[in-house]
């Protein structure tokens, strides 16, 4: 029938009739489909590592620069829809003569499995669907097999063209659950290779030789062209058709914050931001008395929380040594869970993030942060630069054992090299991080917990003792000097290290009676609170730039490894008239 579109101009949309009958059709075609799948035997082909040679690459925008409202939302729905294809195809890899299918990888699209209503071409009009926008996958993929000289076994183009679009072009391929198909073929192995930018969706098809075939594109099919502004239901005005119940009202663009552990720093930081925001949290930590979660909710359109996952990784960890390979593992087990558990609530309005840097790696390798932006609250080093840390004082200490005792995955390590290089920006309090990376924003510490310090003639070590805190060169150090150490954590390099050293437990409540000096000589240290309870406290600190400290006329920084330099600077320390106090 004829409706009057917002424009004044006249369209046919579909009536409800027409629908049934439509839906009767693809009823009938996909029972014959999956009769025929089960006669063909396609296989499910594994996922591998990439290829060496990129064959051919083919980008396309993820977004239109003037939408509507109601637009906007089936774009945004769009992305989320390509997120989930790019996950299921991203480095699949077919051998000589093994046929890929588009349906039989990515399976049928549902709102259970995360999909959501992008726009897609029926009957004349571009309407609102699950899993619609899915082709502008099947449309890069298409081009880049012929280009690359794949052999192209099955491929459907659109019915109608939207100017612009690859079905202009004739690079297009369409597809449906499940009766309409892409599948490709090659003589040769080769690899679909897949990523959402913040802006762009980027199709490669790989191999492991540089020859790919010359393509000639043949002629263009002629189809009838569509304005958007007419056939759009987002834009019609037509109330009345078969979509009308899928239209939303509005869309909210939000910000959604991840997180995992608080942190007083990011959770002040956080406070400044403006906008829609969600926050994402393991727990409600007031509801259940854990101070480790206790995010402010304060000025939050929603507050998603990973209950019984966070308990059950918090149960789990309770049983977990002090050190060791084993409890590092077990760690990032759990916060691997953590962040598969917020996969399933970050809402597709959600285009910008600020990521807790543990959660990372693995929204980046499930492909979530495709098409937006991002931010990375950064609370340690980069894993590849922490390692090297540790690699090369191992290399000059073998004997320091512990130093080796775990190395991450290297997926994970290039997980998070490449979200970083991704991300919008990085921010932390902890100066050699962000000195450490080029897009960092420099936050302050918040203001340490108040200490009482005595004067006395003590050195007082943080720990815990391990090598990489520098609890090798603080032995050292007191042994020369014939110095007490205080100790405050706990002992991981065997109970008999501190042997032929004085040294004593501290009082947590009063660990700055009767200090001299606090030292931590660290390669790698992420929370410095005592450190900075100190400075804040009057008492003179020794420590390495790796500790991430401000300026402050009672620190000292000495080179990490240095024994002699440490040395030095405790001997100079001692011999000085009490410093004056001034505060952080």
């Amino acid at each position: 029938m004829a409706v009057q579109g917002l424009n004044g101009s006249s369209s046919d949309a579909p009536t409800r009739g027409s629908m049934v009958v439509f839906e009767a059709k693809k009823a009938l075609l996909r029972v014959r489909r999956a009769v025929q799948n089960v006669a063909d035997e396609l296989p499910k082909l594994p996922k591998g590592p990439s290829l060496p040679f990129v064959l051919t690459e083919v980008r396309s925008s993820l977004h239109r620069e003037s939408a509507g409202t109601l637009e906007r939302s089936l774009e945004l729905g769009k992305v989320q829809n390509l997120r989930i294809v790019v996950g299921c195809l991203d480095g699949c890899s077919a051998q000589a003569g093994q046929t890929f299918s588009f349906w039989r990888h990515v399976g049928r699209c549902t709102s259970r499995r995360g999909f959501r209503n992008g726009r897609q071409l029926q009957e004349g009009c571009l309407l609102p669907a699950v899993g619609g926008g899915i082709c502008q996958f099947t449309n890069a993929l298409y081009e880049a097999a012929l280009k690359a000289g794949l052999e192209i076994v099955e491929r459907h183009p659109h019915t109608a063209a939207i100017p612009g679009s690859a079905a202009e072009k004739g690079t297009d391929a369409t597809v449906a659950w499940n009766h309409i198909d892409l599948r490709l073929r090659s003589d040769r192995p080769w690899q679909i290779s897949a990523k959402l930018t913040a802006t762009e969706l980027i199709v490669q098809v790989r191999s492991e030789s540089p020859k790919a075939a010359s393509v000639e594109f043949g002629s263009r099919p002629k189809r009838p062209m569509l304005d958007t502004r007419e056939h759009s239901c987002a834009s019609c005005g037509a109330l009345d058709c078969h979509v009308k119940d899928r239209l939303p009202s509005s869309v909210f663009e939000t910000t959604a914050i991840v997180v995992d552990e608080v942190w007083p720093e990011f959770d002040a930081y956080l406070a400044t931001l403006t906008g829609r925001c969600e926050l994402l949290v393991p727990l409600d930590g007031e509801r259940f008395h854990r101070p480790n979660y206790r995010w402010s909710h304060t000025g939050f359109e929603k507050v998603h929380v990973a209950t019984r996952v966070a308990l059950l990784r918090s149960f789990r960890q309770r049983r977990l040594g002090n050190q060791g390979a084993a409890r590092q593992r077990a760690l990032l087990k759990g916060t691997e869970q953590l962040a598969n558990a917020y996969i399933k609530r970050l809402p597709a309005e959600a285009t910008h993030l600020v990521i807790a840097q543990s959660l990372l790696p693995y929204l980046w390798r499930k492909g979530v942060l495709g098409g937006r932006t991002f931010d990375v609250l950064m609370s340690r080093l980069p894993v590849q630069i922490l390692q090297d840390r540790l690699d090369r004082s191992l290399s000059s200490h073998p004997e320091r054992t512990l130093l080796g005792d775990f190395r991450a995955e290297p997926w994970l390590v290039q997980a998070e090299q490449e979200a970083l290089t991704a991300a919008r920006r990085v921010i932390t309090p902890h100066r050699f991080v962000a000195e450490s990376l080029p897009n960092s924003v420099l936050i302050p510490w918040a203001r340490p917990k108040h200490v009482e310090w005595t004067l006395g003639d003590a050195i007082a070590f943080p720990g815990p003792t391990a090598g990489r805190k520098g609890a090798y060169e603080v032995r050292a150090a007191a042994t020369s000097l014939k110095l007490e150490v205080f100790l405050n954590g706990s002992n991981v390099e065997g109970e008999d290290f501190w042997e032929g050293v004085k040294i004593r437990r501290a009082n947590p409540e009063d660990w700055l009676k009767g200090v001299a000096v606090v030292v931590q000589p660290a390669i790698l240290e992420d929370r410095p609170r005592q450190l900075l309870e100190a400075l804040a406290a009057g008492c003179p600190v020794i420590a390495t730039t790796a500790c991430g400290l401000p300026d402050h006329p009672n620190l000292t920084i000495v080179p990490d490894g240095d024994i002699d330099a440490l040395i030095e600077a405790v001997r100079k320390t001692l011999g000085s008239p009490a410093p004056k106090f001034l505060a952080l």
